[in-house]
């Protein structure tokens, strides 16, 4: 009898078993492109560009000049805005994001926050998060140090020295939550030659200028990702035609 109730209680244990593996939902798998589908890059943060109305003109941005030195081989999408500080980008244009999952994104933060004085640890947080999520969806994220921004109008009557120690200590962290979640940094020079950016409708925008430096910075380690040969893209300048006259 005691023979008979060992058999039922370990068929019992082993048909629950099946079940529980049965009912349990399956983990979803990240969609897999099709073999020799176009990759994909994606750019958000801020576009560097001031606050416009609807339907008016903008002249290139550091997106478009990096979009056409990728050419048609790679499938861009543009989710800057402008003025994004990463609270935005955390709240309206993370989700997007990884739902595109693109190969490489590239991301341009922090202005806006350090001119707004921002607290740093929250900073810290909110990048670490979109970096974290970009990784874990099979996304390369390519993270741009900040420059000189204690040269910004509104800092003006700030201590410069003091505002200098600070933004070491935001490229600092920069630097190593774009290590800790595998990314790459691109690194802005602290003090670039030349009126490269300022502000305007109390926002950190990137002038003509400013948009080919930037691109120049960001565009290299973005084709070297895809595999495109410098020779074969327009070449990417910090200078205009005009600029270069």
């Amino acid at each position: 009898m005691g023979y008979w109730l060992v058999v039922a209680i370990a068929a019992i244990a082993v048909l629950t078993v099946l079940i529980a593996v049965a009912t349990e939902p399956e983990t979803p798998e990240v969609p897999k492109r099709e073999r020799g589908a176009r990759p994909v890059w994606l750019a958000m943060g801020t576009s560097g560009n001031p606050p416009r109305n609807a339907g008016e003109s903008v002249p290139p941005g550091w997106v478009d000049h990096i979009e056409d030195a990728l050419g048609p081989a790679v499938i861009p999408y543009d989710f800057t805005r402008a003025g994004c500080t990463a609270e935005e980008a955390q709240r309206e244009e993370l989700a997007a994001a990884v739902a595109i999952a693109p190969d490489v994104v590239s991301i341009l933060l922090g202005p806006d926050d350090f001119r707004d004085a921002e607290d740093l640890g929250s900073f810290e947080r909110r990048l670490w998060h979109i970096l974290t999520s970009l990784r874990d969806a099979g996304c390369m994220p390519v993270l741009a140090s900040l420059p000189d921004l204690t040269s910004l109008p509104s800092l003006a009557e700030e201590d410069r020295e003091a505002l200098a120690e600070e933004l070491r200590s935001w490229n600092a962290a920069i630097a190593r939550l774009t290590a800790a979640a595998g990314g790459e940094l691109v690194g802005c020079p602290t003090d670039p030659a030349g009126d490269l950016f300022t502000e305007e409708g109390s926002r950190y925008i990137l002038t003509t200028a400013g948009h080919r430096w930037f691109a120049s910075l960001m565009g290299p380690a973005v084709q070297r990702m895809f595999g495109i040969a410098d020779e074969a893209a327009p070449p990417l300048s910090s200078e205009t035609d005009d600029e270069r006259e």
